[in-house]
């Protein structure tokens, strides 16, 4: 019923705008939500894929300076002689090996002697990477048996695998 002269809502409207305003909140609360774990989901990936990007980058450009002897190479450690240029103008030879750890890549640079499987002189470095295995298998050519190129098989700890074949005929030879 309508009072003249009263300007106003009545209770039962009063109590259905509220129901209304409401329902339309906790809709847009659970479709926001959703939207942000989506989107965080997709940041993180993104990361996942940089990440790998990186490391994958890194090994490649130190595999493409490799040696393409057998007698150069543990693939049990994923170690390499590599030669490289020194201060001097100079080519040097030094040892590149690529590991995985809980927290990342551990690359190892320095001496190591293949005969017994141990580093004589190493420095470290890290590159974060959630990365359960890393794996080199070689690509040997059939007539000289030498390597002409390496396979890298990374595995995160989903099981998700990236492979890339690395050649080597861009080496320095000496």
């Amino acid at each position: 019923m309508i009072v003249r002269g009263r300007c106003g809502f009545t209770l039962i409207e009063l109590i259905c705008y509220m129901v209304l305003l409401t329902s339309f909140v906790v809709m847009m609360y659970l479709f926001l939500s959703r939207s942000y774990q989506q989107g965080t989901s997709v940041v993180v990936n993104a990361s996942k894929h940089l990440e790998y990007g990186m490391v994958s980058d890194l090994i490649y450009r130190d595999i493409l300076g490799a040696s393409c002897f057998l007698r150069d190479w543990d693939f049990e450690y994923n170690i390499f002689k590599k030669k490289v240029l020194n201060h001097q103008g100079g080519v040097t030879t030094v040892c590149v090996g690529w590991a995985t750890k809980p927290y990342g890549f551990a690359r190892s640079q320095g001496e190591y002697d293949f005969s017994r499987c141990v580093w004589n002189k190493r420095s470290v470095g890290v590159v974060k990477a959630d990365c359960a295995v890393c794996k080199f298998q070689p690509q040997l050519d059939s007539k000289t048996r030498h390597i002409k190129a390496i396979d890298v098989v990374i595995t995160d700890k989903k099981g998700t695998v990236i492979r890339q074949t690395v050649s080597l005929r861009n080496r320095i030879v000496l």
